[in-house]
């Protein structure tokens, strides 16, 4: 596998262990809201923010490196 792969993985693989362990405790806790609808509500709030972010920085670290972008030299 290439390092930029591996790096991707062990990123959200241990980021995700965090963030799921996080939210069990905050859904254990109350935290979430009162209601199991709001609750429901802000973990796929929650989740989809985590996915949305996690593909936006796969796009830039995968996709971005193909293009070379020629800058006309101010760089």
């Amino acid at each position: 596998m290439s390092e930029r792969l591996l790096t991707y993985l062990y990123q959200y693989g241990v980021g995700g262990l965090v963030f799921f362990g996080s939210l069990l405790l905050l859904w254990r806790r109350g935290m979430l809201g009162g209601q199991s609808a709001e609750r429901r509500r802000w973990v796929l709030l929650l989740l989809l923010g985590m996915v949305a972010y996690a593909a936006v920085q796969g796009v830039l670290q995968f996709v971005g490196p193909l293009y070379d972008l020629d800058l006309g030299g101010v760089w």
